[in-house]
């Protein structure tokens, strides 16, 4: 029985390490993929933040996308600069992806402010229906994440959801 016992401990020590080494893989090629994309560390904290409500649930992580983050991000700046929350200050998703040359099946939006920068807003995002909705679709594949701060002091951010 010691002998069985044993065999279970190295295997169950070996499972370990596999996952680990699974985890830190996957935690180098998200810190690559953030940094090749000049994200700043709040949008790297909601980008890790919203993979781990999903994988919470069960799904997939989502992946970093250039083109989403060009639209994340000029999103979140036109909004700063007009001071509103909107998903269509300059025109609609559909527009704006279109622009940046992302081929989609299905695309989504999250966006909110805060008048302080906060990586609360994934656990803002989670209690509401429609967001919580986008966070967890498992057709989803790819992320873009922007964040701006207004004249006045006020931050927006923008998740955009894609599935090519």
């Amino acid at each position: 029985m010691d002998q069985g016992c044993s065999k279970l401990k190295k295997y169950t020590g070996r499972q370990r390490i596999l996952t680990q080494l699974k985890f830190i893989t996957i935690l180098m090629c998200v810190l690559f993929q953030i940094s090749f994309l000049n994200a700043g560390p709040l949008e790297a904290e909601i980008f890790t933040l919203t993979n781990q409500m999903r994988e919470k649930a069960g799904l997939n992580p989502l992946q970093v996308n250039s083109h989403l983050m060009e639209v994340a991000k000029s999103q979140s700046s036109i909004m700063a600069l007009e001071h509103t929350l909107s998903h269509s200050v300059k025109g609609d998703l559909v527009s704006r992806i279109n622009r940046s040359r992302y081929s989609y099946r299905l695309i989504g939006e999250n966006i909110a402010e805060s008048s302080t920068p906060n990586v609360n807003v994934v656990q803002l995002w989670m209690t509401s229906d429609g967001h919580r909705e986008n966070i967890l679709n498992p057709t989803y594949k790819d992320i873009g994440i922007g964040i701006a701060v207004s004249s006045d002091g006020v931050t927006y951010y923008t998740q955009v959801f894609g599935s090519q």
